[in-house]
Parts: structure tokens; sequence; C-alpha cells
């Protein structure tokens, strides 16, 4: 965990298989309210049950970074509803973790550990670029056909937070933005670079409109 696998001809080796699988990302406020949960928690499941009906033959792939907050609440709602676990992280392991002091890391290591988690892609960002994590949300638009987003519908100040995702992925993402991440990152299964006429320009959000418990949070 924590290797820098940019470039890896590994890199999502799930789009290799035959039957290309479902992929679905997820956005979402760390310090959602918890009066939300249960009916966060349906939402994500109706989503889920429902693309599994509607393809009941295909593996469906749930692209997430693990963060705190509604990624691993989402995560483990995908583990139960058997969907496969595929982890995309900013910077290295043990960096990306101490990101945020109390975030609980035995939990990410069982999901980790878990049979139906890929092993994470690390996109080998330095923590301090301030477009870090706006470049992790681009990760998720460009690989995955629907956006989950659980966000409380306004302006937020993080780069790559609930909003600036869903911002993104509703309106397209900046052609600067596109064109450098296009040039460092983005392959396809056979880990050929992808040209920047090539990347999504967005990505169709599922939104689940949420209160926050701390209303003067960042995210």
């Amino acid at each position: 965990i924590g290797e820098e696998t940019f470039n890896s001809k590994d890199r999502y080796k799930w789009f290799d298989e035959p039957d290309a699988p479902i992929i679905i990302s997820m956005t979402g406020h760390w310090d959602a309210n918890p009066d939300y949960h249960d009916h966060i928690e349906s939402e994500i499941r109706s989503v889920i049950s429902n693309l599994r009906d509607s393809c009941p033959h295909t593996r469906i792939v749930f692209l997430t970074a693990l963060d705190e907050g509604m990624d691993m609440f989402a995560t483990r709602i995908a583990l139960e509803e058997g969907a496969f676990i595929a982890p995309v992280f900013p910077m290295d392991f043990f960096t990306y973790m101490g990101e945020r002091p109390n975030r609980d890391i035995s939990e990410v290591d069982r999901i980790l550990a878990h049979d139906r988690c890929f092993d994470p892609y690390v996109l080998g960002l330095d923590k301090d670029d301030p477009e870090a994590y706006r470049f992790l949300a681009i990760e998720l638009i460009v690989h995955s056909p629907l956006l989950i987003s659980v966000w409380d519908g306004k302006d937020g100040k993080f780069n790559g937070g609930a909003f600036d995702t869903t911002d993104m992925a509703l309106h397209g993402i900046r052609p600067d933005l596109k064109k450098r991440f296009s040039i460092r990152f983005t392959t396809n299964c056979e880990s050929e670079r992808v040209s920047y006429f090539d990347m999504p320009d967005d990505c169709p959000v599922y939104w689940i409109e949420c209160d926050r418990e701390r209303p003067s949070g960042i995210k």
C-alpha cells in the first residue's frame, strides 16, 4: 500500500475483463448530518440495486477515494450490496491517511483487505499541491459514467470537495486542468495515453441532498 503506481500496466486492470463493469464513483461531505444517514443509505442502495436489476450479469465497481465521512459510509453499503471496490488515492497511503488525523485507519485497512476490493491506485501527487484533490476529483469523473454526490447544494471552498467535484461533473472540467490531467495521468485499459480530446467533459450526477453537521465545514 502506498506505492506510486501511475502509468502502471496494472492500473484499473478490471477494465480488461471481457465484460466491462458498471462503474460508479462517489463524492460527499465528511460531516453529513446523521439525521440524513438513513435517507442517504436508502438512496445509495437503490442506485446499486437498480443497476444490478438492469444488468444482473455485469460486475458493479465502486470507484472511491475512501475518504472520511460519506466515502466510507457509501463504500460499506456498496460492499453489502455485492459491489467491488476500486480505491484511488491522491498520494501515498500514509500521507493521505494523515491528512485527517482522526481518521480510523483500521477501517480503511479492513476494506482494503476485503476480497472484493482491488489494489488501490495512487496518483502520486504532492500533498502541498493545491490541485491535488481536484485531480483526484477529475480521476473519479473521467473514469465513471455515474457520480453519486452527497452534497448540501451549497458552494464549497475546498478544491476537489463535494461541491467542486459535483460542479465539474455537471458543468465540465476546466480546459487547463483537463490538459494537465491528460498529460500526466489518463490512460485507457491498455495503459496507453488518452488524448485530451478523448477525455469526457462531464459525468451524470445522482445527487443526494443533505444538511451538514457542521455548517462551517469547508468540504
